[in-house]
């Protein structure tokens, strides 16, 4: 096994401890903790208040659908109506919520709805809700990152190199 030669360690900040306390690693993986200078500690407050104001825009649009149909005993609709309801409060978030029908398996339509958490155009990730009219189930409700969503638009684009039944 070889072993590292000696170096002058080249500390890289790497985490921070509520916020009086900062982390270091260096690329031989040795790691160092020390106490935030008055200066850093004030850096470090104000990227956390940044970072909560961020994520409070983030994710507005799925609180306030979870205030509308979810309550502490889990969702205040279920079928039909939730559906009807949901696309009605759509409505108020046209650039983050994107409601498409599709059939069910039991041949009734239902919807898919994506609940966008972003910021301008930086996407974090997709809430995503299959509420299905007939069954009196709850919703089915998912999550996808950025990178998730390259496996749904492939099997798209390969369903649309087909011509459908419908069409002549």
């Amino acid at each position: 096994m070889r072993k590292l030669k000696e170096h002058k360690h080249r500390w890289k900040l790497v985490y921070t401890v509520g916020f009086d306390t900062i982390g270091f690693e260096c690329f031989c993986k040795e790691k160092m903790e020390r106490k935030a200078t008055p200066a850093e500690e004030k850096r470090i407050r104000a990227d956390h208040a940044r970072r909560e104001k961020e994520s409070a825009r983030m994710h507005k649009v799925n609180w306030d659908f979870d205030q509308n149909f979810k309550d502490e005993k889990g969702w205040k609709y279920k079928s039909y109506d939730l559906m009807t309801r949901v696309r009605k409060w759509a409505q108020k978030w046209p650039k983050d919520v994107i409601v498409c029908r599709i059939d069910d398996s039991v041949n009734a339509n239902s919807d898919i709805v994506f609940v966008l958490h972003r910021i301008g155009q930086r996407l974090w990730g997709t809430t995503c809700y299959t509420i299905t009219q007939c069954d009196g189930q709850p919703p089915n409700e998912w999550f996808m990152y950025p990178g998730h969503r390259a496996g749904i638009q492939k099997a798209l684009e390969v369903m649309a190199g087909y011509k459908s039944f419908y069409e002549d």
